[in-house]
């Protein structure tokens, strides 16, 4: 399964693109900067993955991977 979520904005530079996973990092005022690193996280224990491209003055595109199960 693949959920995929875009925008139009800004984009994400290159030196903030390497760090949107890292815990407390964020750009927001008032944030606290968890929300990528434990969703990452949560992704993974079910064997799954978080893919990001983003183009400045263009936006931004997650996938979120995840295996499909047997019902």
């Amino acid at each position: 399964m693949v959920a995929e979520i875009s925008d139009s904005g800004k984009g994400i530079s290159e030196n903030h693109l390497k760090k949107i996973f890292q815990p407390y990092f964020t750009t927001a005022k008032g944030k606290k900067g968890l929300g990528l690193s434990m969703a990452r996280r949560m992704v993974e224990m079910h064997r799954g993955a978080i893919q990001v491209e983003t183009a400045v003055d263009r936006g931004t595109t997650v996938r979120v991977r995840l295996p499909a199960q047997d019902r």
